[in-house]
């Protein structure tokens, strides 16, 4: 999932020659990110979040109670 997501990000940039600010580079991919997150979650995300906390329990919980999702 991460590489899919990295993938889109970086065809989103190379379409683009160059960027006259950072302002607009971080636009770009802020639009690219509402788009995809029309397809999030994935199909299998209790699968793939059973096994994040597996990996990375500790820091999942501390996200969690900084209000992330």
């Amino acid at each position: 999932m991460v590489e899919s997501l990295h993938m889109t990000l970086r065809q989103v940039i190379k379409t683009r020659v160059s960027f006259p600010n950072e302002e607009s580079a971080l636009k770009l991919l802020y639009l690219a990110l509402r788009n995809i997150e029309q397809r999030w979650p994935p199909p299998n995300w209790r699968t793939s979040l059973n096994h994040f906390l597996l990996l990375w329990g500790i820091r999942i919980d501390v996200a969690r109670e900084r209000g992330g999702r």
